[in-house]
């Protein structure tokens, strides 16, 4: 097996090209490009032609599209300055919607069932005794006691 100092460097030669790494610096430096548009726009693509590289910008609506494309020359401005790369010479602006949000769903995990020691070192240690304040205890708490320490009881 190949080791990652042998591998590295041919995954990052592709990975790594001038294109993915403007495109990355712009999509990371969005907030501060766009500044007062960066929440209702978003960099959509690059293209590239024999003039240079246009940025084409999605905006939200129809009057941040007009602004952006009024402001373009500072934004081209501010990109060169941010991402240290003078090679997007234009910007375009399209209309639509907001990119929409990612959303994370974690699988629902359950908890193995308790073993037979488990559960006697469970009830070992809630079960109520006459001398000790969990005497007090209703009996809801006593069964989310024991709901949480089947959750927290230690694996043998």
């Amino acid at each position: 097996m190949r080791s990652l100092e042998h591998t590295l460097p041919t995954i990052m030669t592709t990975c790594a090209t001038p294109q993915k790494s403007l495109w990355a610096k712009i999509c990371l430096n969005w907030p501060n490009i766009a500044r007062t548009w960066a929440s209702q726009t978003y960099p959509l693509k690059l293209s590239h032609t024999q003039t240079g590289v246009t940025l084409w910008i999605q905006a939200a609506s129809k009057g941040t599209a007009f602004q952006v494309t009024h402001h373009a020359h500072g934004l081209l401005e501010a990109l060169s300055r941010i991402t240290g790369d003078v090679t997007v010479h234009a910007l375009r602006v399209v209309e639509g919607p907001p990119p929409p949000t990612p959303t994370v769903t974690h699988p629902k995990t359950h908890p193995a069932p308790l073993t037979e020691q488990q559960t006697a070192w469970l009830n070992g240690h809630l079960v109520e005794k006459e001398s000790t304040p969990t005497k007090a205890l209703n009996e809801k708490m006593r069964q989310a006691l024991w709901r949480l320490g089947q959750h927290i009881v230690p694996k043998p």
